[in-house]
């Protein structure tokens, strides 16, 4: 507890943190809608489609609780930021992100436990830089139709 003991002081930090996260979350919702950064498509559903992976995010975030399985909904969302890594820098941040949230195991250890507090973050850290980013040249190449 901080500072009192009734814990207050906690809940108000920890609302405060998560309406923080959440105004993150619906900024870069908004601008990956108007970029297309995840799926470019002429209709209108591509605002459906961009902005659901930063709201799967934000889902797991503020969940009061979160269990084992949480996890799982995240899946989708880093995989779809794969398509705009171009430099060494993001795909280091991908990786240590993707440790982070899928490879650590489930554990109370401090500093370990908190992993998966913070992969998220850096997830949204990488749409935000990649915003402006074509697409990979490696994403490119593992999906064109190769003719033997």
């Amino acid at each position: 507890m901080i500072a009192g003991g009734d814990g207050a002081a906690t809940r108000y930090l920890t609302s405060g943190a998560k309406a923080a996260f959440a105004a993150a979350c619906l900024a870069i919702a908004v601008i990956s809608t108007k970029r297309g950064i995840f799926f470019e498509l002429p209709d209108r559903t591509a605002a459906l489609y961009n902005s659901l992976p930063v709201f799967l995010i934000l889902m797991v975030m503020t969940s009061p609780l979160v269990w084992e399985h949480h996890p799982v909904l995240l899946c989708l969302p880093y995989l779809l930021v794969l398509k705009r890594l171009t430099t060494e820098h993001e795909w280091l941040l991908f990786g240590f992100a993707y440790f982070l949230e899928f490879l650590v195991p489930t554990f109370d250890l401090f500093p370990w436990s908190y992993g998966r507090l913070l992969s998220p973050i850096v997830w949204l850290w990488l749409v935000w830089s990649v915003r402006t980013n074509g697409l990979s040249p490696l994403f490119v190449w593992a999906t064109t139709t190769r003719s033997a």
